[in-house]
């Protein structure tokens, strides 16, 4: 027989069989750790699941930046998504357009990036020179006054318990039009002060002084204070995060939505890590690719 190759005849134990199990062994390990995997992975999972369709979604932070709070000025590809998120929030149905609009953000359960979104958010719409002010309702894990570097002596706990005005509790922070009206010190029982009747006063207070009020609220997943709260909102925004978020806790949206527990149901896809997911890999993946070098 005449070797048609010299250099496949020379190889030593060469086999084709090889060669297609070392391409077929890696795909299909890939391919079952992904039916393994319970998190969520793309956009289309939460709007098949839930019937909800995604209001907007943020990348994941950039791991070089340090701080939670991003540069609102910044060109940056997540920085531009948050001007898509503000921009996007003018075609939210209000009740009442001449008085400020309120807004809740929650989760399933913690780590999936309310706090974040919540505060970037605020940050984007103050910088068009409106009023804002952010309430920390989270008041068992509370996180934007430390961000912020302001203080918690005096709160909303304090204004809930009847210690302190609605206005007293609304700190300025170094951002301009920016306020924080922070959590105070923690309470034993945030769901009965918040049950009170002093919150829809205080809400009436700052629609008249702000433009925009925004809810950084506990996850609905693990206690109920969102849903004591979302009847007094223009609309509620729920984060799921990109590989973080459990599968079965879409069920908790699909909830919500059936027997329309939250008003205005919103969902923000956070966190997307665009390099992970195939979804985006073969799709949206041109505009991550598009705005990583545009927006530099």
């Amino acid at each position: 027989m005449i070797c048609q190759s010299s250099f496949l005849c020379g190889r030593a134990g060469y086999s084709p069989k090889r060669r297609t199990i070392g391409v077929v062994v890696p795909a299909a390990v890939l391919n079952i750790r992904e039916l393994l995997n319970d998190r969520v992975q793309s956009r289309k999972e939460i709007e098949t699941t839930t019937g909800l369709s995604v209001f907007g979604e943020v990348s994941l932070k950039p791991k070089e930046l340090k701080t939670n709070i991003l540069d609102p000025q910044s060109r940056s590809f997540i920085t531009e998504q948050f001007r898509i998120l503000r921009t996007n929030l003018q075609y939210i149905t209000a009740e009442n357009r001449e008085k400020g609009q309120a807004y809740l953000f929650t989760s399933s359960t913690s780590g999936e990036g309310k706090s974040f979104i919540t505060l970037n958010l605020a940050l984007s719409i103050a910088t068009l020179g409106k009023r804002v002010v952010i309430l920390e309702l989270d008041m068992r894990k509370p996180k934007l006054t430390k961000y912020l570097g302001l203080t918690r002596e005096k709160g909303l706990s304090n204004y809930l318990a009847g210690a302190a005005d609605a206005m007293e509790v609304a700190q300025k922070t170094d951002f301009e039009n920016l306020f924080l009206a922070s959590c105070g010190p923690i309470p034993p029982n945030p769901a009965e002060l918040l049950s009170n009747g002093r919150i829809e006063a205080l809400l009436a207070t700052y629609r008249d002084y702000f433009d925009y009020i925004l809810l950084d609220t506990p996850p609905v997943g693990l206690v109920t204070d969102s849903l004591i709260l979302s009847p007094m909102v223009d609309a509620c925004f729920y984060l799921v995060r990109h590989e973080v978020t459990v599968q079965k806790d879409l069920n908790i949206l699909t909830d919500l939505k059936k027997f329309n527990k939250f008003k205005s149901l919103n969902v923000i896809f956070n966190g997307v890590n665009y390099r992970n997911s195939q979804e985006y890999r073969y799709g949206y993946g041109y505009g991550y690719k598009y705005g990583k070098g545009y927006y530099g």
